[in-house]
């Protein structure tokens, strides 16, 4: 479907983390591992080497998501795709910034999800 085909979940939800992972492999994606914190977000990153971090902006301690992101990007530029159920403005411009990054909102479907990957494949 899309160039990047090893994922990294990183949403603190157990169920919702499980629900886009299965959405990213009906898409034919390769969900490599799950985090719920950044440490362990940073861990399975260096321990992975995924091609694309979905990545919750809020993980429920603040804007954690937010930080992930920019060290991914000083890191060497994984894709990052946003999950988030905020849908704030603020984190579609983040996006852009950051470059190679889209953002999902959810509640997570394929057809949301493949629009998004779509959007960093372009």
């Amino acid at each position: 479907m899309v160039a990047p085909t090893r994922v990294l979940v990183v949403e603190d939800e157990p169920l919702i983390a499980m629900d886009i992972g299965v959405t990213l492999e009906e898409l034919g994606l390769e969900v490599v591992g799950y985090a719920q914190t950044m440490d362990e977000a940073e861990e399975q990153i260096c321990a992975l080497a995924p091609d694309l971090v979905t990545l919750d902006v809020n993980l429920g301690k603040g804007r954690e998501g937010l930080d992930i992101a920019a060290a991914l990007r000083a890191a060497g530029g994984i894709p990052i795709l946003f999950v988030t159920g905020q849908g704030e403005r603020e984190i579609a411009e983040f996006a852009r910034g950051l470059g190679h990054a889209a953002v999902a909102l959810k509640p997570i479907s394929a057809t949301v999800m493949e629009r998004a990957l779509s959007a960093l494949a372009a």
